[in-house]
C-alpha cells in the first residue's frame, strides 16, 4: 500500500469515527438511526439554537402511536436546556435542517429518568413506562442559532 493511500485512509476513518452528525457510525448503532431525508449539512443546531420540529412517537415493540404533533402545531425547544427527553437532546443536536430520521430511544435516556417528579407526570399522562424502549420519527423543520 502506497504513503498516499494509507495517508487518505487514516484521514478518512478518522473522520467517521469522529463526525457529529447523524452518519456516526456508533450513533447510528446507539439509537438505530434511519435516514428517511437528508438534511442540508449546513444548518446545524449549538446550545441554545430554538429548534422546530415535527414528531411521532410509537412503541417500539407494537408500533402503536402515543404522541405526534403532524396533525398540530410543530414542536419548538432549545438544545440545551433540558426541556425535552435526554434522547432528543443527543439526538435533535446532530441533525441539519430539513433532516428527517426514525430513531430509538433506549429506556436508559428517556422519560423520568433524569427528570424526576417532571418525568413521572409525562409518564402517567402519555401511560409510558420507564423500563421500554420508544421509537421517534423526527423531522427538523428550522433551526434557529441563538446567541
Amino acid at each position: 500500500m502506497s504513503y498516499t493511500f494509507s495517508l487518505l485512509l487514516i484521514t478518512y476513518l478518522f473522520f467517521l469515527i469522529n463526525t457529529k452528525d447523524t452518519k456516526d457510525i456508533n450513533f447510528i448503532n446507539k439509537y438505530k438511526v434511519k435516514h428517511i431525508q437528508e438534511g442540508d449539512g449546513k444548518i446545524f443546531p449549538t446550545k441554545g439554537s430554538l429548534i422546530t420540529l415535527h414528531y411521532t412517537g410509537v412503541y417500539t415493540e407494537t408500533g402503536k402511536v402515543f404522541d405526534s404533533s403532524r396533525n398540530k402545531v410543530p414542536f419548538d425547544f432549545s438544545i440545551g436546556k433540558s426541556q425535552v427527553i435526554l434522547c432528543w437532546e443527543k439526538v435533535v443536536a446532530r441533525m441539519s435542517k430539513n433532516e428527517r430520521i426514525k430513531v430509538v430511544c433506549p429506556y436508559g435516556v428517556q422519560y423520568g429518568i433524569q427528570y424526576g417528579v417532571e418525568g413521572e407526570e409525562v409518564i402517567e399522562k402519555k401511560n409510558l413506562t420507564l423500563n421500554s424502549d420508544y421509537s421517534f420519527d423526527i423531522e427538523v423543520l428550522d433551526i434557529r442559532n441563538i446567541k
